[in-house]
């Protein structure tokens, strides 16, 4: 609930409040898939289960040189679309890639297990 919620007859000080109980950073985004291309990859999923109590406001797509750890090699990201495409990847050379969705409170976890593909 929002201080927005509560009747200010019943209690003036909390309505002036501005909180949300609960609210949390999101949760990682799902259901991720990739698409190779050319130097590149296209990267869609669908929203986490939970938002955090706040709206999501972006994601980002990274790619990493490793299933897990490794360096970061690429990002994309976007405001309100689940899918976008990381572009300058190497041709030929595997790449991990992984998703995290971020609202006012934070970034969520990564997705999880990272998709390998190799760019063309």
């Amino acid at each position: 609930r929002t201080a927005g919620d509560v009747n200010p007859a019943i209690n003036p000080l909390l309505a002036e409040l501005d909180i949300t109980v609960g609210a949390n950073k999101p949760t990682a985004p799902r259901a991720v898939t990739v698409v190779k291309g050319a130097k590149s990859a296209k990267v869609s999923w669908t929203a986490p289960v939970l938002s955090g109590g706040r709206s999501i406001s972006g994601y980002t797509a990274r790619a990493w040189t490793k299933k897990t750890g490794g360096s970061r090699v690429g990002t994309c990201s976007t405001s309100g679309k689940r899918s976008c495409t990381i572009t300058g990847l190497r041709s030929g050379r595997q790449v991990y890639i992984d998703v995290v969705a971020t609202n006012a409170l934070g970034t969520s976890p990564a997705s999880s297990p990272r998709r390998a593909t190799t760019p063309t």
